[in-house]
């Protein structure tokens, strides 16, 4: 079984089970890198990340006001805007942020795990143009070399779309642009190496750095 699957089902199972709230599918998006990897299937990626737009939830998410049961987690960490749920098999994120773009989510359907028991699910989930802005907006200065590859996918299928979108990120532009700078390229490549890539972007890989570069100078 695959790691999204199972996090995904404890994380729709445990949003339903909530005994002080009720959250439905008109609360949350699913975004992040295995939102991207549903969509455009370029990388694997195993956690969740899951928005809200209402920071009061955050309270009733949390295992140390009484979510402890419902999540069963290994451990988890909070702060303001976030509560991280860590299982052996990965992480569970709830994360405050209002959207980037004016794009709207749509609803998806997403395949089951019939030898895990674990049902299809129809959700809401993230436009990958959202997806790569929140990546500039949120870790600007501490992007991660996954986040300049899964841009750089997001740049290949959308490039028209980002780049009227990218004004929304204006004001990161200098902090993303010394972050790629400071990049050193071995690094680059072996990091690179760590990602489980799909083969169909293997070209893309190489030149993820460059391309992302490209996109931000057309800011």
């Amino acid at each position: 079984m695959s790691n999204w699957h199972s996090l995904l089902d404890r994380a729709i199972r445990g949003l339903e089970s909530l005994p002080q709230i009720t959250v439905t599918q008109e609360d949350w998006t699913l975004g992040g890198g295995t939102a991207l990897m549903l969509q455009l299937q370029h990388r694997l990626s195993k956690d969740i990340d899951i928005f809200f737009h209402d920071a009061q939830y955050l309270t009733f998410l949390s295992p140390r006001v009484g979510g402890e049961e419902i999540w069963g987690a290994d451990a988890y960490d909070e702060a303001a805007h976030y509560v991280k749920l860590i299982y052996a098999e990965g992480e569970i994120d709830f994360i405050i942020s209002s959207n980037i773009t004016n794009i709207l989510p749509h609803r998806m359907s997403v395949e089951g795990d019939i030898n895990a028991g674990i049902a299809a699910y129809v959700i809401p989930i993230e436009h990958p143009v959202e997806i790569a802005l929140k990546k500039l907006w949120h870790r600007g200065p501490e992007l991660k070399i996954r986040d300049v590859f899964d841009i750089a996918v997001v740049a290949e299928h959308h490039e028209a779309l980002l780049v009227a979108n990218l004004h929304h990120v204006k004001s990161k532009k200098n902090a993303i642009v010394s972050r790629l700078s400071n990049i050193d390229g071995n690094f680059f490549r072996a990091s690179m190496e760590e990602l489980d890539i799909l083969p169909a972007y293997a070209s893309t890989a190489k030149s993820a750095l460059a391309t992302v570069r490209t996109i931000l100078d057309r800011i």
